[in-house]
């Protein structure tokens, strides 16, 4: 059996290899560039939701979106990426929090007649709005809508972060999939305070020519940055790891099913209550001993 493209020489506490985000300044133009290298956090989220093609490559371009636009995050904050959409997939919800702990998925995971006989995301994906939400513990702290480009992610992404920042920024994402993701990777370029919209127009452009033409994007963001920016005067200011986990315990299944109620029907809770994480697919089997225990 061949070794999948993402796995290389895992760890037992990584299976799946470990995902890096590049941050780095370009001087004196005063930009920011991230390359992040979301791949084994991707592929875990096909390989828990048994995903077809379709869900596992939009799963691979808002994983590696999502993360790159949530590496200002602070303290407990979490941003949300949910939608709603007229495609097939139905639409998606994925998290990323403060330590790039990425989770979620598409609605539908698996479309027999689309996964095999090549249905393009966008028509997948059909059409509708793009809501990102930013939280705490505490509620939420912002909410954007943005509508949905045609099925271009990346478009989508960087007409958020222009709404919500107004900051001018650029997208690039790239994926690949045989038989399963084989990379899934992201760059995202902003202008700093300091920026002028020139410089930024000059540097971004360059940097996304030299991105485009090296398609399909190696699977290591420090030599995808030297690329991109060479013979430019760049220094690498962070270096961060991307993961894919998920928030939910058995503590607050039993919490939520509390919460619910027995049916109303006064048939009592039933012998086994059986919950599905939406986010990381997780099955949790409670008994009723578990719900009426401290009562």
């Amino acid at each position: 059996m061949s070794e999948s493209p993402l796995q290389g020489t895992p760890s037992p506490e990584a299976p799946f290899g470990v995902d890096r985000m590049i941050q780095a300044i370009i001087e004196p133009d005063d930009v920011r560039v991230l390359v992040a290298d979301a791949s084994a956090t991707a592929f875990e989220s096909e390989y828990r939701h048994l995903a077809g093609r379709l869900s596992a490559q939009v799963t691979a371009s808002l994983c590696a979106g999502a993360v790159l636009l949530s590496a200002d995050l602070k303290h407990d904050e979490r941003l949300a990426f949910q939608a709603r959409l007229t495609g097939p997939l139905g639409g998606f919800l994925y998290e990323v929090d403060q330590d790039l702990n990425f989770r979620g998925s598409t609605h539908k995971k698996v479309l027999p007649d689309h996964d095999t006989r090549g249905t393009p995301i966008s028509e997948a994906l059909g059409k509708g709005s793009l809501q990102v939400l930013r939280s705490t513990s505490q509620g939420i702290v912002y909410q954007g809508i943005t509508t949905m480009n045609a099925g271009n992610i990346a478009a989508d992404l960087e007409q958020h972060l222009m709404d919500s920042q107004q900051t001018l920024s650029r997208v690039r994402l790239d994926h690949g999939y045989s038989h399963q993701l084989t990379h899934a990777m992201g760059i995202l370029i902003q202008a700093l305070p300091t920026a002028s919209e020139a410089g930024f127009e000059k540097i971004a452009n360059l940097v996304c020519d030299r991105a485009d033409a090296l398609r399909p994007w190696p699977r290591n963001p420090a030599a995808l940055l030297a690329d991109v920016t060479r013979g430019l005067s760049c220094h690498t200011v962070g270096d961060r790891t991307i993961q894919f986990r998920c928030r939910c315990t058995r503590d607050r299944v039993i919490a939520m099913l509390k919460s619910v109620g027995p049916p109303e029907d006064g048939s009592g809770w039933p012998e086994v209550s059986r919950v599905v994480c939406a986010f990381c697919a997780d099955i949790f089997e409670v008994t009723p001993d578990e719900l009426t225990r401290g009562d």
